[in-house]
């Protein structure tokens, strides 16, 4: 077997975390144990709030915070890192599907 797949990783750093470099250390910490585990790749799934949030900001966040991450473990022998754009789609369609219902 060539290793499993995580197919749903809160793996990325937080940016608002008060220690970033704390904050960064901690998901490469996730990274070697999922490695260990024989964990070859890594869905990341952040979470989207689309009331505190909306879809450009979530993105560019995604984005920064991956590339901190993929900086501090580049040369590592650890699982690669993936987004999968159609698992985010479904979920910003159902939150504002859910946001729209209204309980009378």
């Amino acid at each position: 077997m060539n290793g499993y797949v995580d197919f749903h990783s809160g793996i990325l750093p937080k940016l608002d975390a008060e220690d970033m470099g704390a904050e960064v250390d901690r998901c490469v910490d996730i990274l070697k144990i999922l490695h260990k585990a024989k964990i070859k790749t890594v869905v990341a799934t952040p979470f989207f709030n689309s009331v505190d949030n909306n879809v450009p900001s979530f993105l560019a966040n995604r984005e920064e915070s991956y590339k901190l991450l993929s900086d501090k473990i580049k040369g590592m022998s650890l699982p690669r890192i993936i987004f999968l754009q159609l698992h985010f789609l479904i979920l910003v369609m159902l939150q504002n599907s859910a946001s729209e219902i209204q309980i009378t």
